[in-house]
């Protein structure tokens, strides 16, 4: 009798607490959902990819506002690309929360945009970013404390080459084709899908990589540089190198082979300003001499700068850009994602042969 009446008290003992009134399981469900958000709260910050967005609120709104007005120029017609916007939009914006005295510069969004097609995930494609940006963070810093320097050791190199003798000989002047392609990482002479195969080697050497990575690629269009019989066509052909459809391995081969000397040029190279660079930044803007905007532009600087150098080349020059400015123009945008047309080059009729470097044998990089 004690233990059935132990069973009906027991039994009754759980169906009240199982029939709570109203107020009852409102609060129950109160405690409940604090505390599941104390664990979610707890989990993200114990979690790698946290970030605070506290940062967030010191971002410089004109930033922003340049930023939106050069997005759709890094868009063009690329379907890569197009796909990508929003994620390099919030790459760059966590970018400025992070690393307010770097900030944003004109050319960023395509570097930003390299990284966005060749990663996974949006958290991987950011750090990468990051990562790359603290090691040549000079390229975009005010004054381009990085610019000159990679010019210079480019210089070294690039004298060596029959290429370059070519561009000399017509009055094309690396400060001409140089910085566009520097500060766009390539996305100017290189289509995408060949970039992103070679953006671990320039994560990993830095600024040599991209010294050694520019000499690589010019060399393998040596052939069609050398056809172009003036200046006009020269700068034509260096506009649309992209659309060759240079092998991403035999650039990293030829690259790897130019490290050696890049590093040891960089190593020579003092940051005395030679003049061969006439833009700066203002603020996130690339502006000329006489600060008008550079490279954001259907006519900015480049195409002023040119005109100067024109005075020192040839009358022929000048009137030559002020017929073609309208579609030169001094614009970053345009210069990295026309769609001009370029015969492509046929890989297998040549190879790239280097000088001896440091008593080693020359070496001669045929196509793969």
């Amino acid at each position: 009798m004690k233990a059935a009446a132990g069973s009906f008290q027991s039994a009754h003992h759980v169906n009240r607490r199982h029939v709570q009134s109203p107020r009852n399981r409102m609060i129950r469900a109160a405690a409940t959902s604090l505390a599941a958000a104390h664990r979610i709260n707890r989990t993200h910050e114990q979690s790698p990819t946290n970030r605070s967005y506290i940062l967030d609120q010191a971002v410089d709104v004109e930033d922003v506002k340049q930023l939106d007005l050069d997005l759709p120029r890094t868009a063009s017609g690329d379907p890569l690309l197009r796909a990508c916007i929003g994620r390099v939009r919030a790459m760059i914006l966590r970018h400025l929360a992070e690393d307010a005295q770097l900030g944003y510069c004109q050319g960023m969004t395509l570097v930003a945009a390299a990284f966005a097609v060749g990663s996974r995930n949006q958290e991987e494609a950011y750090g990468r970013f990051a990562a790359f940006l603290r090691r040549v963070r000079g390229l975009w810093l005010p004054g381009f404390p990085l610019l000159e320097p990679a010019m210079t050791a480019f210089g070294v190199l690039a004298d060596k080459r029959s290429w370059s003798a070519h561009l000399a000989r017509h009055g094309v002047d690396r400060g001409m084709f140089l910085p566009q392609a520097m500060l766009t990482l390539f996305v100017s002479w290189m289509p995408l899908t060949s970039l992103i195969r070679c953006l671990p080697f320039l994560e990993e050497e830095g600024l040599a990589g991209v010294v050694a990575l520019a000499v690589a690629i010019l060399d393998s269009v040596e052939p069609h540089l050398l056809e172009q019989p003036g200046f006009e066509e020269i700068l034509a052909a260096l506009k649309c190198l992209k659309r060759t459809g240079l092998s991403h391995m035999r650039l990293l081969g030829v690259a790897e082979a130019w490290l050696p000397e890049a590093k040891a040029a960089l190593g020579r190279t003092t940051t005395r300003a030679s003049g061969r660079i006439s833009i700066s930044r203002q603020g996130s803007q690339v502006v000329d001499e006489d600060g008008r905007e550079a490279l954001g532009t259907e006519a900015g600087s480049l195409a002023v700068g040119l005109e100067r150098m024109a005075s020192e080349t040839g009358a022929y020059l000048s009137n030559w850009l002020q017929s073609d400015k309208a579609t030169f123009g001094g614009s970053i945008f345009r210069w990295a994602l026309s769609d001009c047309e370029a015969p492509a080059i046929d890989q297998s009729e040549f190879s790239v042969e280097l000088p001896d470097v440091n008593g080693m044998n020359s070496k001669t990089f045929a196509p793969l």
